[in-house]
């Protein structure tokens, strides 16, 4: 009997402290949201440097939309990838009618086939494909107890296959927490502009997609720290430079975005 109400125990204190972070997180996802709303203004103007009107451009890693949304406002027609089935339900709900939107129910990778998405108990902003950026993350103090208890199996594509697809985007934002290179290693010509998250407690995949863009094609970078819509650096640097910055970068949970310029 006294193990029976250990294990009761043990499971009702797990969900309790899964509601919690549950609160938690949503009390910081609404901050958040509340802090996109009043720079929103800002945000279309910096991006209004990268989008041009009718451009097509890949959201990779959409999630609920919120950044295909910019795009539209800025005139661009978006191909938006999401794998997870509940974000998958609001860009449906969000943009199914909207004839500048194609909704692509895949994640992004090195090459196709099927691979397994874990699933954050808390946040699916924060799945990931990478196990090694969850550990990352965990560890270093942000999100020391969140869990990505399941996962599911998830179709996969290449931005190669979405080229031929759709054509070539005159920008392509990458925002796939910790899968950033094998993202960047499925396509085999340089790309017009794009964007990838950085995470410092994984500044090594960072540094690897700086490789690998150098590969393909000459580049200048630079870069934005959290939320803040404007570029950390008064010029575009070349991959010695940036990678410079994000290995001085202050704190071992910051992240951000590198944006990346082809020359000519």
């Amino acid at each position: 009997m006294a193990k029976q109400e250990h294990a009761s125990f043990l499971v009702s204190f797990g969900q309790w402290k899964t509601d919690i972070l549950r609160l938690h997180s949503r009390a910081r996802a609404l901050l958040k949201k509340a802090k996109k709303h009043l720079s929103h203004a800002q945000s279309l103007r910096f991006h209004q440097a990268l989008i041009k009107q009718g451009y097509l451009v890949f959201d990779i890693g959409a999630n609920v939309g919120d950044m295909t949304a910019l795009y539209l406002e800025l005139g661009a027609r978006v191909v938006s990838l999401e794998p997870q089935e509940e974000c998958l339900r609001i860009l449906e709900k969000r943009f199914g009618r909207n004839p500048g939107v194609t909704i692509v129910p895949m994640a992004v990778g090195a090459s196709e086939g099927e691979l397994e998405l874990m699933i954050s108990d808390i946040r699916s902003p924060i799945s990931s494909m990478s196990r090694q950026w969850i550990a990352a993350v965990k560890s270093s103090g942000r999100f020391p107890y969140y869990e990505w208890s399941h996962s599911v199996t998830v179709p996969v594509t290449t931005l190669d296959s979405l080229i031929a697809q759709y054509g070539e985007p005159g920008f392509c934002k990458i925002d796939v927490e910790g899968f950033e290179q094998e993202v960047l290693q499925g396509v085999s010509r340089p790309l017009a502009c794009l964007s990838f998250e950085y995470h410092a407690e994984f500044l090594q995949e960072a540094i690897a997609c700086l490789e690998l863009l150098r590969a393909l094609g000459e580049y200048r970078f630079n870069y934005t720290i959290e939320n803040r819509m404007v570029f950390e650096s008064p010029r575009w640097m070349d991959e010695e430079e940036i990678s410079s910055r994000l290995r001085l970068l202050p704190f071992p949970s910051l992240q951000g975005d590198v944006y990346a310029r082809r020359l000519g």
